[in-house]
Order: C-alpha cells, then structure tokens, then sequence
C-alpha cells in the first residue's frame, strides 16, 4: 500500500461506508423512537427498527466474489468464495 492514491481511494471508499453505517443506524433508531412516541409504547420499535436497519444495511453492503486471491478479502482456505465489504 505505498501508493499515495491506492491509500486515498481505500480511505475513502471506507469512510463512506462507515458514514452509510452511521446514518443507517440513526435512521433506524430515529424511525423506531418516533413510531414509540407516536403508539406510546416502551422501546418496542426502536430495538427493532435499529436491528432491521443494520440487517439491512449489512446485506446491501455484502456481495460474493468468486475472485480467488483477492487483495482484501482471504476468508476461505480455497479462495472459492469471498464475502466483503465494498
């Protein structure tokens, strides 16, 4: 990783998906907080919504990869099937 624009494109592809993180889980918990306020009732739909949205958003931001020695991801012994992040 000595190359200045590989470590610059990797920080940024990774700081966008943490800011999606972050506003996905706010997003859930916001929803889930005003669905509560709304029906009077306990933290109901707010765990859920918080866990919906973070479900969610794990299964939009993973993808399989049938790429063998892939630069970031070596999760298999055979490198059959990569499960990451993009």
């Amino acid at each position: 990783m000595s190359d200045p624009q590989e470590w610059m494109r990797n920080y940024v592809r990774y700081s966008s998906v943490f800011l999606q993180l972050i506003f996905t889980i706010v997003g859930g918990v916001f929803l889930g907080y005003k669905i509560d306020e709304w029906l009077r009732t306990k933290p109901t739909f707010l765990i859920v919504f918080t866990l919906i949205f973070s479900v969610v958003f794990l299964l939009s931001h993973s993808r399989i990869s049938p790429e063998k020695n892939s630069k970031l991801n070596n999760f298999t012994d055979e490198g059959n099937i990569h499960l990451f992040f993009a």
